[in-house]
């Protein structure tokens, strides 16, 4: 139970930083610097390390895809 615990928070961390992300390159008014974007798709690849450890490689593949173009959509609404 423990583990289902830790794959939903690091799912909902990567989705944070997605949208995050999203809104950075896009938000009115915001000029996101390279660095800053960088920044966040190292944190999420933290996050992706993490999993694998959890779920193995395939399963964190899947999860992380599904989470990034979740995020992602609700980002755009």
């Amino acid at each position: 139970m423990k583990q289902q615990s830790e794959v939903a928070q690091l799912m909902q961390q990567i989705a944070l930083e997605t949208q995050a992300m999203q809104l950075a390159m896009t938000g009115p008014a915001i000029v996101a610097k390279h660095a800053i974007i960088t920044h966040r798709y190292d944190t999420i690849g933290q996050y992706r390390e993490q999993l694998v450890l959890l779920v193995g490689e395939k399963m964190a593949t899947d999860l992380m895809i599904e989470t990034y173009s979740r995020s992602l959509e609700e980002t755009g609404k």
